[in-house]
């Protein structure tokens, strides 16, 4: 099996130009675990798959695209609740079941769906935007048994079975690896097809309301501010959005600033029951946007958390400013008037867009 590594851009289009066919099966990565997989046009290539996997049909594939406008693209209809789902989730580890109307992947559709995702690996993602189709991906194993989950075992048990390989300089099967969850639309509400690495209550319970995160370094001062500003934006204007706040700091607990609760209570919002958390992992998971103060903030939670990158701005950034937002901890009261002030004025910006996303 001939191994072709992408270390950046370039490297994806000479690997196209030269060994990619229709009906090429590829060993590739999914920014999770390893797959093999093909061009969703191509009957014959998934056909090879299924014999390889001694599947029954080709059916029920999960098809990768290389980001959401695809679906814009090629006539899908997204919905603004499923569309802020998406760009909460992807790219990452959870399918979406659409109502399919391409003839080309009418061999794949189950029930007139087809299960579609966009992989967490940016250099999959340029590779099917190279290619120009999107791409089936499996598990590499005969159905119902173990699926390979190493490079030396694949190499070892599978080399025959693809054309080449497509992989990033780094490709590893994550510990506990598990596949995607799979989900679909019922009316107003979701259903689950299958439970994988993202779980579900976290998924319905965002899909009802997408949870927006604000963030600075101990969750006293600035992200306070701005959580209960647009949490009574939101609640006075029926959106379907949540709001929360969070610092980097790991071991610091402690309920809001007297001078940022005291400005709060001067627009009549009670501040008493905040207690800080940290940032984790499952409150990136589970928010749909994430705004920090600083950049600083930005690049430390991206140091720790890479996956959430596409996710995650700075409060200026998103609501079109400049500027960090200076931490008045420790200062005088008109220091956190200035903070204050700046912050109101990002936060209008930021609830402005909210809007046209909740409609």
């Amino acid at each position: 099996m001939k191994i072709h590594r992408i270390m950046k851009p370039a490297d994806v289009e000479k690997i196209t130009k030269k060994y990619w066919k229709e009906d090429s099966v590829i060993l590739h990565h999914t920014g999770e675990m390893f797959g093999i997989g093909c061009s969703a046009y191509s009957d014959d290539a998934v056909r090879r798959i299924s014999k390889l996997k001694v599947r029954e049909d080709s059916k029920g594939y999960i098809i990768l695209i290389p980001h959401i406008e695809w679906l814009h693209e090629n006539g899908f209809k997204v919905y603004p609740a499923i569309k802020r789902l998406l760009t909460q989730y992807w790219p990452g580890n959870l399918t979406m079941l659409f109502p399919n109307h391409m003839e080309e992947l009418r061999h794949l559709e189950m029930n007139g769906k087809i299960a579609v995702r966009v992989p967490s690996s940016p250099a999959l993602c340029d590779f099917i935007d190279t290619i120009e189709t999107p791409l089936v991906s499996t598990s590499i194993n005969i159905s119902g048994l173990p699926f390979l989950t190493s490079l030396p075992e694949i190499k070892q048990k599978a080399d025959n079975w693809v054309d080449f390989a497509v992989l990033p300089e780094k490709a590893t099967t994550r510990k506990e690896a598990r596949p995607s969850t799979i989900i679909e639309i019922e009316g107003n509400s979701l259903k689950c097809i299958r439970e994988g690495s993202l779980p579900y209550y976290e998924i319905r319970n965002s899909f009802a309301k997408s949870l927006v995160l604000f963030v600075c370094t101990g969750n006293v001062c600035r992200s306070p501010i701005a959580e209960y500003l647009l949490r009574d934006k939101v609640m006075k204007s029926e959106l379907p959005f949540s709001v929360a706040s969070a610092g980097t700091l790991k071991n610091f607990k402690s309920g809001i600033s007297l001078f940022s609760g005291q400005l709060l209570l001067g627009e009549g919002i009670d501040t008493t029951m905040h207690a800080s958390q940290p940032v984790t992992e499952k409150l990136l998971s589970e928010s749909w946007l994430v705004l920090t103060m600083e950049e600083s903030h930005k690049e430390n939670i991206l140091a720790r958390y890479p996956d959430f990158g596409f996710k995650i701005f700075t409060l200026s950034e998103y609501a079109d400013m400049e500027g960090d937002i200076d931490d008045p901890y420790g200062h005088e009261l008109e220091d956190y008037q200035r903070a204050y002030g700046e912050i109101s004025e990002r936060v209008n910006k930021v609830f402005e867009k909210m809007i046209k996303e909740g409609n």
